[in-house]
């Protein structure tokens, strides 16, 4: 994906946006969503830029959220990312 800032996407105006290289949505012939858990805050700023550098000019919609734990107590953060991509000429997903 290197569609740059110019992708179409919604913005929240979250200062996160820019510092950690993401949208709230996106839409060009697909759609990635990234999922980020933590569980102590204080590692948002660098996890935040680890998804920036390993996304670039790309900005996926993504969410950070803070959460209790993990299943494994030595885990510090979990990332889910979805794809879906739409091939040239075929319709829309159902739904």
């Amino acid at each position: 994906m290197s569609a740059g800032p110019s992708r179409p996407g919604a913005r929240s105006g979250s200062p996160f946006e820019e510092a950690f290289g993401f949208r709230r949505a996106v839409a060009v012939g697909g759609r990635v969503v990234v999922s980020v858990y933590i569980v102590d805050p204080r590692d948002a700023a660098a996890v935040g830029r680890a998804h920036l550098r390993a996304f670039g000019e790309a900005r996926p919609a993504a969410t950070m959220v803070v959460v209790a734990g993990l299943l494994d107590p030595r885990w510090r953060v979990e990332i889910e990312a979805k794809a879906e991509i739409r091939r040239p000429g075929a319709g829309a997903p159902p739904g």
